[in-house]
């Protein structure tokens, strides 16, 4: 995710933008995403994201 959002900074052309950006995944393949050595399932995701944005 650090990548992306080096990505957005930089098309953006502001390296502030980097500390401030977020990204959150709300679909994926099942097990396609691993955060420390957790394969995560789309609803894990879906419920991760919720609870970001306070629906949860």
């Amino acid at each position: 995710m650090k990548d992306i959002s080096a990505l957005i900074a930089e098309a953006a052309g502001d390296a502030s933008l980097a500390g401030r950006t977020w990204v959150a995944l709300t679909e994926a393949v099942p097990g396609g995403w691993e955060i420390g050595g957790h394969a995560y399932t789309n609803e894990e995701i879906v419920q991760t994201a919720r609870k970001l944005l306070g629906e949860a």
